[in-house]
């Protein structure tokens, strides 16, 4: 009988740190859905801003200025990919560390 009672002792301590690392994955994938959200926006506002240069690349009249605004725009998402980039590294460094452990 202390037997039984020692492993069911032990499986409840098991269940909590199951449930702990569970925890830990969820903000995990958090933390991956959130960068890879961010990712995806700074993405598309490239993609945008590189097509309405190559569209006035074409055209005759194109304003200078609406050039370095969308050369601006391009630079701050390419800052903000460059830290997203950074982030994810230190995301899964700190994941390597953890479970090497």
């Amino acid at each position: 009988m202390p037997k039984i009672v020692t492993l069911h002792i032990m499986l409840i301590d098991l269940n909590k740190k199951v449930a702990g690392f569970q925890d830990i994955f969820k903000g995990y994938m958090g933390a991956i859905a959130q960068i890879s959200q961010n990712i995806q926006e700074s993405l598309d506002v490239l993609l945008r801003n590189a097509q309405f240069i190559s569209g006035m690349s074409y055209q005759k009249d194109f304003s200078q200025k609406s050039l370095e605004q969308v050369s601006g725009d391009m630079l701050k998402e390419m800052t903000k990919l460059a830290l997203l980039k950074e982030e994810l590294q230190a995301l899964s460094q700190s994941t390597i560390a953890d479970i090497k452990g």
